[in-house]
């Protein structure tokens, strides 16, 4: 494969992980928000379908990530997710509640101090 194509196809895939985050963000923020508006009644389940799916795809590319360079606007991403997850820890879907502790502690390498 020439080197113009290995570039090519890593900003393709820079470019899916980067919309697969934003689609993360989105989904798991309007989680977080009708949640807090549900009070006692329970999510659709197409939607706690998806949170859950965003949930482990998070944790999927976290992982990824931990194994191989990426840009800053990815890593922005990555981080700027971080806060929304956390608010998810005191939504009262439980179903969800593994894919979200799997994605958390996917951010544990993220978090710790950089030894030089």
């Amino acid at each position: 494969m020439a080197s113009g194509d290995e570039s090519s196809e890593g900003g393709l895939s820079e470019l899916a992980i980067s919309t697969l985050l934003r689609r993360c963000h989105e989904v798991t923020k309007k989680f977080v928000q009708d949640d807090r508006h549900a009070g006692k009644r329970p999510l659709p389940r197409s939607q706690m379908g998806e949170v859950s799916f965003v949930f482990k795809a998070t944790e999927s590319v976290v992982s990824f990530l931990k194994k191989s360079p990426a840009s800053g606007n990815i890593w922005s991403q990555v981080t700027s997710l971080y806060p929304l997850l956390v608010d998810c820890v005191t939504c009262t879907a439980s179903d969800v509640k593994p894919a979200l502790r799997d994605a958390l502690k996917q951010y544990h390498d993220l978090l710790a101090p950089q030894c030089s």
